[in-house]
């Protein structure tokens, strides 16, 4: 059967939607990042950054990973009982959070340090719980102008917190604050949506949603031991490089990784979640998947090529020239992960199909893979030749070409699970 949908029309117009959130809130990010670089060191930056991937993986294991169940029942009364069901775990999961902060605190003696940094995980972690839900409720109902509001919001405010913070107060606990302060701000987006839906979609039954959350299960089963390798990887990383190397490496690799991500950010993300939703609608409806997943990938390997292309020629100088002459070593780093990163800029945004196709088995064992030869890469090399931690291009250059090698594989494996759905479909 051949596909009715206009690629240009409908798809297009909800990817620009998003998109000019994600692009302009980005655009100031990248604007105030040559200021911010100035003000804050590579090791404060890296400090903070181990800080976000902390509260990223309470975010993960706090809601089971329902919230990505949202877009996918077929009315928005079971979607809003996921959506509530996911808000249950995440509390519970919040006074586990609460009682091992409370222990960190008593363990350092009731520290001025660790107090603010306990509460700050807390927080940190419940509103990035809450973005999340927000996010993927608004993709369900296709709200797509509220994740640009929140994104926009976000940025403005955490930047400009953070160069006024830079210039009185620099450190790693204003830039946790000020991260504090734009994830609440962005978060009011979603707070309106979710009252509005509250009153909407009652009443809200508990044996409903029992039975959505056994429909659902694969989630939990698959899905979060899949984001949990993946996050706890980012933390385990984190310790390995700050233990083997120095905060400084960690700071400068760090910001190399958020640098090459940026075109990511600007369209994958985006991108990715309009894809999610429209790929969802296709297999519902019995339509065929691959003449979008394929145009998919074709734009973004053309539109990514020049962008990576001088990163991988020119990324030690520019990096100096645009951030400050501290972080030259991060754009010689680019250097060696462009490649990794071209490609995974290509995968991201079809990396949720195997979610709609039930692959997430196959998926799991793909990124199992991939977590194995990072921590080889990160931990185990620098511990077998203890010199190359004098080098440590040596080891960023095995990281960089064997994550290169599986995230292409990645993107073969969902291009083959889509062919072989859609010829599923011709058969019926």
């Amino acid at each position: 059967m051949r596909s009715r949908f206009n690629f240009r029309s409908e798809f297009l117009r909800s990817v620009v939607v998003v998109a000019s959130g994600a692009v302009l809130a980005q655009l100031i990010n990248f604007a105030l990042a040559p200021i911010i670089t100035r003000l804050y060191t590579p090791e404060e930056l890296g400090e903070f950054n181990f800080f976000l991937r902390i509260i990223t993986f309470i975010s993960i294991l706090a809601t089971a990973r329902y919230e990505l169940s949202l877009p996918l029942p077929g009315n928005d009364r079971d979607s809003f009982h996921l959506y509530r069901l996911a808000l249950r775990i995440a509390s519970y999961t919040t006074l586990v959070v609460i009682l091992f902060a409370f222990g960190f605190i008593l363990f350092k003696h009731f520290d001025q340090d660790a107090i603010y940094l306990g509460i700050s995980v807390i927080i940190g972690s419940f509103l990035l719980v809450f973005n999340n839900l927000g996010t993927n409720w608004s993709i369900r109902v296709k709200a797509f102008n509220t994740i640009s509001y929140s994104k926009v919001t976000a940025a403005l405010s955490t930047n400009g917190l953070r160069v006024i913070m830079g210039v009185f107060s620099p450190g790693t606990y204003a830039l946790i604050f000020t991260y504090l302060i734009g994830i609440a701000l962005s978060s009011i987006q979603f707070l309106r949506v979710f009252v509005e839906n509250n009153k909407r979609l009652q009443p809200i039954s508990k044996k409903r949603m029992m039975v959505l959350s056994r429909i659902y299960s694969e989630f939990p089963k698959v899905s979060l031991p899949h984001a949990i390798m993946e996050a706890g990887r980012d933390v385990i990383v984190a310790m390995f490089v700050m233990e083997l190397f120095s905060k400084f490496v960690f700071g400068s690799y760090d910001h190399s990784m958020r640098m090459l991500r940026l075109p990511l950010l600007l369209i994958g993300a985006s991108l990715s979640q309009v894809l999610f939703n429209r790929v969802s609608e296709l297999r519902n409806t019995g339509q065929p998947m691959l003449p979008i997943v394929r145009k998919t990938l074709i734009y973004l390997f053309f539109f990514s090529i020049i962008p990576f292309g001088i990163v991988l020629i020119f990324g030690d100088s520019l990096f100096a020239l645009v951030f400050g002459e501290d972080w030259r070593f991060s754009g010689y780093l680019s250097q060696i992960m462009a490649p990794w990163l071209m490609f995974n800029f290509l995968a991201s945004p079809v990396s949720a199909i195997p979610i709609v196709l039930g692959k997430q088995r196959q998926f799991f064992i793909i990124g199992l893979v991939s977590s194995i030869f990072y921590l080889i890469g990160f931990g185990a090399l620098p511990l077998i030749f203890p010199g190359w931690v004098q080098l440590p291009d040596s080891i960023f250059g095995f990281v960089s070409f064997t994550q290169s090698l599986i995230t292409l594989y990645s993107i073969y494996f969902v291009v083959k699970i889509v062919r072989e759905s859609d010829a599923d479909l011709e058969l019926k």
